[in-house]
């Protein structure tokens, strides 16, 4: 039983994982059932069926055989969507499961591939940039706060505000 249901897990976390990213969550998913084992409970699930409910109106046929007249009609109907309760069986497991199996799989991916997704394609000068960036400095708006910090306009600049904070209270009206 824990076989199928490790592969059933595996193909509806990965769906078109490599072969690489494969051989290591299956790697990491004996570990993940340890940690999170299989615990089945009983409870009461959220779930919807579709019915067909009469619109009100009607859809009339009149149909003439000889001398007579014969009218047929039917409801109108469409189909609604109505939430119910069900009991069922639900691993309480499950998602905490999922999480530590994905974690574990993507650590060893970047540890084996440099990258979360066991991505063997052979890196080239670019990659590595991309992989790697150098620290640079990104010059963003501030959020609003409620403290009234002074914001540097020039962006590359940097400067020591807590000597000059006095300072600037007087110039900030000209802004």
């Amino acid at each position: 039983m824990k076989p199928f249901l490790i592969i059933c897990l595996s193909l509806l976390m990965t769906g078109c994982a490599t072969k690489e990213y494969l051989n290591a969550q299956t790697e990491c998913s004996p570990a993940a059932f340890q940690r999170y084992p299989v615990s089945n409970k009983q409870m009461y699930v959220q779930r919807t069926k579709s019915v067909q409910v009469a619109t009100g109106g009607e859809t009339c046929e009149t149909r003439t055989e000889g001398n007579r007249t014969y009218t047929r009609c039917k409801p109108e109907m469409k189909t609604q969507s109505v939430p119910y309760q069900s009991l069922e069986w639900v691993d309480t497991n499950t998602q905490a499961r999922n999480a530590y199996l994905k974690s574990c799989t993507a650590q060893l991916c970047l540890k084996r591939f440099g990258n979360h997704e066991c991505d063997s394609a052979p890196k080239s000068s670019t990659n590595a940039v991309v992989t790697q960036p150098e620290p640079s400095a990104v010059v963003t708006k501030p959020q609003k706060s409620t403290v009234n910090a002074p914001v540097t306009k020039t962006g590359a600049k940097s400067r020591d505000t807590s000597a000059q904070a006095d300072d600037d209270d007087d110039d900030d009206d000209d802004d």
